[in-house]
């Protein structure tokens, strides 16, 4: 069985050998520590790029913003507009595949702005087992996952970004909130943020 630590040094090379790359970060914590890990291997040659969804919840953006801040890397945060795509508002069953398409799409346009040639994104080896329509989109515009080269399952990474002493190590998976609706259902932000507020309001009663 690989070791953990072999693991990372996997990472830390694949990474290395990118030589410079801009990362598609959401603020979870597999995004989270390939952002730290890239900006520890690569230096200053590493830019974040973060879409702003409307089935992700503010507050991910913000933490996104204040992360980067922290750590002083180069952000930047754009507006997906992803009901503008018909596919994502009907809620297609395959909408995974046209949201991705969209937001490494608008990724690799910003890489080329910074003559960047590399675009990744923080799947795990434990996606890449699962249904994830999104993963065609990422094969087929060519982003990388280091992550699943490196065989990091969700459990190791979070054990890594703890040894980093990552304040989100532990954060809970947030799938989007296109999720809470049935396929074929048309989205709206309004609907979305009905949707949040009474998750918000869930959540709040646990504490």
């Amino acid at each position: 069985m690989i070791d953990i630590k072999d693991k990372e040094k996997k990472l830390e090379n694949y990474l290395l050998s990118l030589k410079s790359t801009v990362v598609c970060f959401s603020s979870g914590i597999d995004s989270t520590y390939l952002l730290k890990k890239a900006k520890e291997v690569l230096k200053g040659k590493v830019i974040a790029v973060t879409a702003e969804l409307e089935s992700m919840p503010k507050k991910e953006i913000e933490e996104a913003i204040e992360f980067c801040k922290n750590e002083g890397i180069p952000h930047i945060v754009f507006k997906a507009n992803e009901l503008d795509i018909p596919e994502i508002k009907k809620n297609r069953e395959n909408r995974c595949y046209f949201c991705k398409k969209n937001i490494f799409l608008k990724a690799k346009e910003i890489a080329k702005e910074y003559d960047i040639k590399e675009v990744i994104d923080g799947s795990n080896l434990d996606d890449s087992k699962e249904f994830r329509p999104g993963l065609k989109a990422l094969e087929e515009l060519k982003i990388k996952s280091p992550l699943i080269k490196a065989n990091l399952t969700k459990f190791e990474i979070r054990i890594l970004a703890k040894k980093l002493n990552l304040s989100n190590w532990n954060k809970p998976s947030f799938s989007c909130l296109y999720t809470r609706l049935e396929h074929g259902e048309i989205v709206t932000s309004e609907k979305l943020i009905k949707i949040y507020k009474a998750e918000e309001i869930l959540r709040q009663m646990r504490v």
